[in-house]
């Protein structure tokens, strides 16, 4: 573990840091996000933009903590919840590997199977929650940002970290 403010490192179960005397926090505790209790609703895609657009420009927390609302020492996690739009399947060089291991394998004995490659599209909404020091130290908790709930509704349930997000 290193200092966050000198660099320097540290004991991992240091409370305060050698060099500069600041006080060290524990990496948080990432709480996985419950999808399942919320059941989504139907709508238009116009309709579906539109109630985007409403949750973009009324977010109530911008600039302060969305767990307890303190405007100070403020942590920004970025992250998206993502709809599945389509799941395509190549089986082009699946086919193709068939065929040639069904040749080189009384040839040669060997053979090559390829499995078929998958690519899925994904529709997502992002959106960064807001946490300050205190509320970051008991749990990072996705859920509660103000848009949670509203962007669970529309079908968005696929949960994407800032690892998974694409710049």
């Amino acid at each position: 573990m290193y200092c966050c403010t000198c660099g320097k490192k540290c004991a991992e179960n240091a409370t305060h840091c050698l060099s500069c005397g600041s006080a060290q926090l524990p990496e948080p505790t990432l709480a996985q996000p419950t999808l399942q209790h919320y059941s989504p609703i139907q709508v238009q895609p116009d309709d579906e933009s539109e109630i985007v657009q409403r949750l973009r420009s009324t977010d109530e927390k911008p600039n302060e903590c969305h767990g307890c609302g303190s405007k100070d020492e403020l942590i920004a996690y970025p992250f998206a919840l993502a709809k599945t739009l389509n799941v395509k399947r190549d089986w082009t060089g699946t086919a193709a590997s068939v065929a040639l291991s069904a040749l080189s394998i009384p040839l040669t004995g060997f053979g090559i199977f390829r499995t078929p490659g998958k690519h899925t599209t994904y529709r997502a909404i992002r959106m960064t929650l807001v946490l300050c020091k205190n509320c970051r130290k008991r749990r990072v908790n996705y859920e509660l940002h103000p848009w949670w709930s509203d962007v669970l509704r529309l079908g968005y349930a696929q949960f994407l970290d800032r690892y998974d997000l694409v710049p």
